[in-house]
């Protein structure tokens, strides 16, 4: 009988993939949004966009009025900081147009007079800066990086029951296996509930 030495071996160490260390649970990203509808500055709009979009910052940055629309933004550039321009966005499929609150979009075009201006013009280094600050003054323990704002308005669409499908859409991933695989923690706790809630129906046949 051969033997496995590695049979009783436990792995160590956390989980890269592990999303449940990258995004804001759903009560502090609310106060989190909320201080930035409050405190409108160029850091904060480009969080609020976001937080409320989805949006990776290099296609934050990028935006020009003629990106956006009555209650909808089209992403269809990025801005690379380190070349100082607007290429194409990542892949084909993160070019999408996302829908947001008119007020958004309303607010979003009073920043700018031409047409074909970066809506923003701020360091990558400095938008991070802010959002550290802005966790302490919340006194939010979970520190996130900017991209933490792309997976915290994944998962709070997925806590609110919204269709994996259409989120995936809305973050521009080539395919909806790659949000499932993303955010497979969360989606499983979802079939757990409706596990719970199929089972609680046919008892009460």
């Amino acid at each position: 009988m051969r033997v496995n030495p590695f049979e009783r071996a436990k792995p160590h160490g956390t989980n890269a993939k592990d999303s449940s260390l990258k995004f804001l649970e759903y009560t502090d990203f609310k106060r989190f949004i909320e201080f930035l509808k409050e405190n409108h500055e160029p850091t904060h709009d480009i969080m609020l966009v976001a937080s409320l979009s989805g949006a990776r910052l290099g296609e934050v940055l990028a935006l020009t009025p003629n990106d956006i629309g009555n209650g909808t933004i089209n992403i269809s550039k990025s801005y690379e900081e380190r070349l100082n321009i607007v290429k194409e966005p990542k892949t084909p499929s993160s070019i999408r147009t996302v829908d947001v609150p008119e007020w958004l979009t309303d607010y979003l075009l009073t920043l700018s007079k031409d047409n074909n201006e970066r809506l923003f013009d701020r360091q990558q280094s400095s938008v991070n800066r802010e959002l550290q600050r802005i966790l302490t003054r919340l006194d939010i323990p979970k520190r996130i990086t900017f991209h933490g704002l792309r997976h915290s308005h994944a998962s709070m669409l997925i806590s609110q029951g919204v269709a994996v499908e259409y989120i995936s859409e809305r973050l521009g991933h080539k395919d909806i296996s790659i949000t499932q695989k993303t955010y497979l923690h969360l989606l499983q706790v979802k079939r757990n509930k409706e596990i719970s809630h199929t089972i609680t129906l046919l008892n009460s046949l």
